[in-house]
């Protein structure tokens, strides 16, 4: 804590060598501060440093499957799960636990840190016109869509 100087938890970049992403990992370890938007704040200023800072392209977070607050963290910052890696890591009591593998991407990122729907530059704009198309048939009164792609 910045007021106080105690520790709390711990945050880890990891940047594998000749790789173009970083990999976060934040821990809140007393949970007396658990709720309190601390590992929000943390997370984002790492990936405003990891992408603003270090030119990264993505970011790459991991989570328990069990992990809920960690799945609405990483939901909240804007990273998208990528994949499951199933019975991956043993937890502390033994058994098996599922592993989530989230992205973020950089233009992800500033489009959300500028307001705008990361979503939309992904999408395909499509334009749906009513008309007939050329050689439907003569006499067949149902418009059939034309799809355009605006892109």
């Amino acid at each position: 804590l910045k007021d106080t100087g105690q520790q709390i938890g711990w945050a880890r970049i990891q940047i594998p060598p000749e790789k173009r992403y970083g990999i976060t990992t934040t821990v809140i370890g007393e949970r007396d501060y658990w709720g309190r938007g601390l590992g929000y704040e943390i997370r984002a200023a790492m990936i405003a440093f990891m992408f603003d800072s270090l030119g990264l392209d993505k970011v790459v977070n991991t989570a328990y499957a069990e992990s809920e607050s960690t799945h609405a963290l990483n939901q909240k910052l804007g990273f998208r799960r990528e994949r499951v890696l199933r019975n991956h890591e043993r937890g502390h009591d033994g058994n098996w636990r599922d592993v989530f593998i989230y992205g973020l991407l950089a233009d992800e990122w500033r489009a959300r840190r500028e307001g705008r729907n990361p979503d939309l530059h992904r999408r395909r704009r499509l334009r749906v016109s009513l008309r007939p198309r050329a050689g439907g048939g003569a006499g067949d009164p149902t418009p059939r869509p034309k799809v355009r792609d605006r892109n």
